[in-house]
């Protein structure tokens, strides 16, 4: 693995100010060739002029709707390891982090707006009119309907139940909010931050199993 600064490219992130969940630990993982990622379903395509990408997975335990939430960033750099492009991942797809063809960045950072308690990243708020309603919807009425989220990642180490389920969707429903959709939390991808993608990936189904227990043991 190639040594960067990878806190240097790193996206900075705004958040809703209401939102209850932000990113609590970053996995990166750097990508020299093309290849499948390491964490997300998908090829990571290094073509020029790149000559590597970073990706950033980023952890929160909780999304609004489901307990388990992993999105992602990719930052692409040239030759001079200066930054080309930008992706974010929304709901399970990928999508540039250009608005009308010019990538926001701030102080030499990639600049995204991350979905009030969904966690999808966008490039704009603006990008988020589209689907306004529905994003109050996931807030509010739809808080914790999805339980625990057992993606393809954890198949082997993570199992729903729908008691637990019910756990969850209590505990998520009580935080419901309506996004304010002001986006002035900033979340900058420090070192403190930031893990390699493997030490994340051993972190993630005993720290979910924890948050069970401890939901199971608030019952008791």
């Amino acid at each position: 693995m190639t040594s960067i600064d990878v806190a240097r490219f790193a996206p900075i992130i705004y958040l809703d100010e209401r939102e209850p969940f932000p990113p609590t630990r970053v996995g990166y993982a750097v990508i020299n060739e093309t290849q499948p990622s390491p964490s997300f379903q998908r090829t990571i395509e290094i073509e020029p002029p790149c000559v590597r990408a970073v990706e950033y997975a980023v952890w929160s335990d909780w999304d609004i709707g489901h307990l388990f939430e992993l999105e992602h960033l990719w930052v692409y750099l040239d030759a001079d390891e200066r930054i080309a492009q930008c992706e974010g991942s929304w709901h399970g797809f990928y999508n540039t982090m250009e608005w009308h063809g010019v990538m926001p960045t701030e102080a030499g950072h990639p600049v995204v707006y991350s979905q009030p308690g969904k966690h999808a990243f966008a490039p704009s708020p603006d990008a988020f009119d589209a689907i306004r309603n529905e994003a109050v919807r996931d807030c509010t009425l739809d808080a914790g309907r999805g339980g625990l989220l057992v993606t393809h990642l954890y198949l082997d180490q993570l199992q729903k139940n729908p008691s637990d389920d019910m756990l969850i969707s209590q505990y998520l429903h009580r935080r419901a909010f309506t996004p304010s959709w002001n986006f002035t939390r900033r979340v900058k991808l420090t070192p403190e931050l930031l893990v390699r993608w493997s030490l994340l990936d051993e972190y993630i189904p005993p720290r979910i199993n924890w948050w069970i227990e401890q939901l199971r043991n608030a019952m008791q």
